[in-house]
């Protein structure tokens, strides 16, 4: 097995077949295992769940997007609003300055900083500040809109996953279709494809490739278990484990042409190296790529259709940690697994008290960072 799996593989592998072997969720398998390793359990239930309160705020801010839209011009690619600032460029620029040499903003950037985000509003962490009303409503959605997909069970889970899961690779295709007609495309998909063999001896180029991978596939999370748990006894996780790692792989290298084809018509913009437009993270999903949304022919169609996607990829991860700290709990104690409907609302409710503190004008910035 290990001449076709590398580690993350191995561990989705392993925690399939030990939630469809013991049939319960990650606290009880590890209390059945030894019961002194139930630790492991709770460790990996805490984890999830820290792990969704974060990406369910990443969803809202796409939510956010998502119906900002829905108009004729983007309001990110202008600097015409009351928020603006004098340092604000409609043209996607990089590191350019101004008569006074301070460095010019672009609107996408101003956008996300200090109309969704509000974070001049607050020093820090520790000043948090009100919560940001829009973007709690936003999060509120998101947990609804779970609420519905969850509340029977994987069944459920199972029939919102078909749209979730198919609907990202028809808007990668789209994307990549209109991406690979702008101007300067074909020099960033050659960035994306050819190797540079020096960067093998960064540390940090490992350090991130084992993140991503980790982070992609999900062991460690209690969620593989979870899932596998369902499992009848003779399926046969190995291949299921393969195909969930193919279907991976797959997305992410079609990802990886929608988006260095279109950081390459950035770069093309800015006369700029492809490795200096932008920063990863947030600055690329709601910056960099809505900015260049904006200049599509049809930007309302394939901003709101990016948004989806963004959303789609979040819930999917959502869906799985809920459900994956929810049969924890139920396997431990049975009345939450009587009353599945009023515990899942009840804990739905609970995650949205613990989300608070992201929506805030404080907190809001370093959950990006």
């Amino acid at each position: 097995m290990s001449s076709r799996f590398n580690s993350a593989d191995e561990l989705r592998y392993l925690e399939l077949f030990l939630g469809q072997f013991y049939h319960c969720g990650n606290i009880t398998i590890w209390g059945r295992i030894a019961p002194s390793m139930k630790g492991i359990g709770i460790a990996s239930f805490l984890i999830v769940t820290a792990v969704t309160l974060y990406y369910t705020t990443i969803i809202a801010h796409a939510v956010f997007y998502l119906f900002a839209s829905f108009r004729e011009i983007m309001p990110w690619s202008v600097c015409t609003h009351s928020w603006n600032t004098p340092l604000c460029s409609e043209r996607m620029h990089n590191q350019t300055m101004n008569e006074f040499n301070q460095t010019k903003v672009s609107s996408a950037e101003e956008y996300y900083n200090i109309y969704m985000l509000g974070i001049h509003r607050s020093k820090g962490l520790t000043d948090l500040g009100h919560i940001k009303v829009d973007l709690f409503l936003c999060l509120i959605l998101i947990f609804i809109l779970m609420y519905l997909c969850i509340y029977r069970g994987v069944k459920g889970t199972g029939k919102a996953v078909y749209v979730t899961a198919v609907l990202p690779y028809v808007v990668l295709i789209i994307l990549l279709i209109q991406g690979v007609t702008l101007n300067g495309s074909r020099q960033g998909i050659k960035y994306f494809l050819k190797p540079t063999f020096k960067r093998l001896k960064d540390i940090k180029v490992w350090y991130s490739a084992a993140n991503q991978i980790f982070f992609t596939l999900g062991p460690g999370l209690s969620v593989l278990t979870t899932y596998g748990s369902y499992n009848i006894s003779t399926n046969n996780c190995y291949y299921d484990a393969l195909i969930s790692v193919i279907a991976n792989f797959l997305a992410s290298f079609l990802a990886g042409f929608v988006v260095f084809s279109a950081l390459g018509h950035m770069s093309w913009r800015l006369d700029k190296q492809i490795e200096t437009v932008v920063d990863q993270g947030a600055s690329l999903s709601f910056i960099a790529y809505p900015e260049i949304l904006s200049t599509f022919k049809y930007s309302i169609f394939f901003s709101v259709i990016f948004f989806l996607m963004v959303i789609n990829l979040g819930l999917d991860s959502d869906f799985g940690g809920l459900e994956a700290m929810y049969t924890a709990l139920s396997d431990e104690y049975i009345v939450l697994k009587r009353h599945r409907k009023l515990g899942m609302f009840v804990m739905c409710c609970l995650l949205i008290i613990g989300c608070l503190p992201t929506v805030t004008y404080g907190n809001s910035n370093e959950i990006n960072q």
